[in-house]
């Protein structure tokens, strides 16, 4: 937003709320009457537009402003020479402040420090990056290693291209890229039998909540029978949860980075809870005895450490378990694909996970929708037999073909 004022001096002056939320004021030089006023409207709507796209440069608009060095920025005669790890720190991550919640910068800072900054495409300066670049980086991301010695996952690296590709797009608004650039950058491939949706077996279920302490199997079953992300269980407060209406608030999430709200909008929600999360809510409200707010609390009765619980809980339950190893989130989906092959209608079940729309389930669980074939019982309920009480119709007789304005009688 930008608009006109006049000092005390009675010149003009442009004002407008920048990208991190505060008021600036500039002052234009001079006198306010009919014919600077209409040249700096003009400015003021240029700026507008601007600041709305997303491509408005303090130090080329204002190059003498001390608001350019406040800010850190480089005067524009300098911004020729910077770099793309230099951009992402200055212009991309800045913005970010003022778009997103706290947890998600901290996670946009992490994929950027890990696989950008000290990339080769970092370093090299942004006027001079081809998709040539981005390819030589793809070939990188390829050949990295987890902690564990793995490959990244092709969500990880997805998750990198996504990052690098922001940075880049605001690069390229701003006019300090190739305008052809990224046109033709495409995502990373699945591995054969690498899936999103790993889902847990009935068995495997029942084999995990039989390796879990009571408290940890009442964590358990809220994941894999509510739908919940787990940061979302994580953060669970005894005060969404209704018992006398069988429903759980979806309003918080606990991540590594602090507690926030849910994913989206659609994400805060009310869930029907199962008969077997009822009983399991009731038997953990009496070991907490109301001496925390959160259902699974420490031992210190406050928030759990997401990074345990994820890191060194659930693979020491795996373990015990005795059934192959994936990650936590796979009780979301494995609650999911188990509603779907019980016959759960697939607009409770949105709802219930807190999807924006039908098409995101489908699109994760469509071979679980779509059985292939489908059940005799099922057949069944599909075969139709006209009922002996029902008379065929007897079809059209002349009389339905008369023309319009035929007397009835002959």
């Amino acid at each position: 937003m930008a608009w006109l004022e006049k000092d005390r001096h009675g010149r003009l002056r442009l004002a407008f709320k920048y990208y991190n939320g505060e008021t600036y004021r500039e002052p234009l030089g001079v006198e306010a009457n009919k014919r600077t006023r209409a040249d700096a409207e003009r400015l003021r709507a240029t700026i507008q537009l601007e600041l709305t796209a997303g491509t408005f440069d303090y130090a080329r608009r204002f190059p003498n402003s001390s608001r350019v060095a406040e800010l850190g920025m480089k005067p524009a005669q300098e911004r020729r020479d910077e770099n793309l790890q230099e951009f992402g720190q200055r212009a991309w991550l800045a913005e970010k402040k003022t778009d997103v919640k706290h947890s998600t910068l901290v996670y946009y800072s992490e994929v950027f420090n890990a696989h950008v900054l000290n990339s080769d495409i970092g370093r090299k300066l942004l006027a001079e990056i081809g998709d040539e670049d981005i390819n030589r980086w793809k070939l990188e991301m390829e050949t990295k290693r987890t902690t564990q010695g793995e490959p990244l996952s092709t969500r990880r690296k997805n998750m990198a291209l996504d990052v690098l590709c922001q940075i880049l797009r605001l690069a390229k608004r701003r006019g300090l890229t190739s305008d052809k650039l990224l046109i033709d950058t495409k995502p990373f491939k699945n591995e054969e039998n690498e899936g999103e949706v790993n889902p847990f077996s009935e068995e495997e279920i029942e084999s995990l909540i039989a390796a879990a302490q009571p408290w940890e199997c009442s964590l358990l079953t809220v994941c894999f029978f509510t739908g919940m992300r787990r940061g979302e269980v994580f953060g669970l407060r005894w005060s969404s949860i209704f018992f006398d209406r069988d429903r759980i608030l979806v309003r918080s999430s606990l991540t590594r980075h602090g507690e926030s709200s849910p994913k989206s909008k659609s994400s805060t929600r009310y869930i029907q809870m199962l008969p077997r999360v009822h009983e399991e809510l009731l038997k953990q409200r009496d070991r907490v005895k109301l001496r925390s707010e959160y259902v699974f609390p420490n031992r210190e009765w406050k928030a759990l450490n997401v990074n345990w619980v994820t890191k060194v809980l659930w693979p020491r339950i795996v373990k015990r378990a005795e059934v192959a190893y994936r990650p936590l989130m796979q009780t979301r989906h494995t609650y999911a694909t188990l509603m779907l092959q019980k016959g759960a209608p697939i607009d409770w079940l949105q709802k219930q996970m807190g999807h924006r729309n039908l098409q995101m389930l489908i699109r994760h669980y469509w071979r679980w929708i779509n059985p292939g074939e489908l059940s005799r019982e099922a057949l069944a309920r599909l075969e139709t037999v006209r009922s002996p009480s029902i008379q065929p119709h007897p079809g059209p007789t002349p009389s339905h073909f008369r023309v319009v304005g035929e007397s009835k009688t002959p």
